[in-house]
């Protein structure tokens, strides 16, 4: 029993790297994020550009082509959002559903570029006490590059940065 145990291991470890982004396959990850907001939200100093996390499924409709969704969340402060208040805190979550092109970096790199675009759903808000309560969305376009780097033949690494468009920012 221990041999069939150590042979099938064995064989599933060849075997995964041949399965990593083939038709087929899901992606399932976590990240952390960076958000620079627009001038027109009006955030503090302290909290102009804030951290977060989110994570992200895709499915690979074959080798090059995926399709991804996204969700992430970070808070800030904005100054003067509400009349008769110079800080109110905001909660920021956006949601993204993207077509993603892989392309390759050679026949045996461990890189491969992403390229993507999709809309985008944004829900903001805040709910504490001794402050107005604000709920919102509004909906865009985003946009994504990046790299996506083969740790292990099971692990990888993504580096991206992503861009937001909203027509109608719910901001006023």
């Amino acid at each position: 029993m221990r041999k069939q145990f150590v042979m099938a291991a064995l064989l599933a470890a060849v075997a995964a790297p041949a399965m990593a982004q083939e038709k087929g396959s899901i992606e399932i990850g976590a990240f952390g994020k960076f958000t620079k907001y627009d001038k027109s939200y009006g955030t503090s100093e302290k909290s102009a550009n804030s951290y977060g996390g989110g994570g992200r499924i895709g499915y690979f409709l074959s080798k090059k082509w995926e399709l991804e969704l996204d969700g992430s969340g970070n808070a800030t402060d904005v100054k003067e959002f509400f009349i008769g208040y110079t800080s109110a805190a905001l909660t920021y979550y956006p949601f993204h559903l993207r077509a993603i092109y892989n392309q390759r970096m050679g026949a045996n790199s461990p890189f491969t570029w992403l390229l993507g675009a999709g809309p985008a759903y944004n829900r903001y808000g805040k709910d504490l006490p001794n402050q107005p309560n604000f709920k919102g969305s509004d909906w865009g376009v985003g946009a994504l590059t990046g790299f996506r780097a083969a740790l292990t033949n099971w692990f990888f690494g993504r580096l991206d940065g992503t861009l937001d468009f909203i027509p109608s920012p719910n901001n006023a």
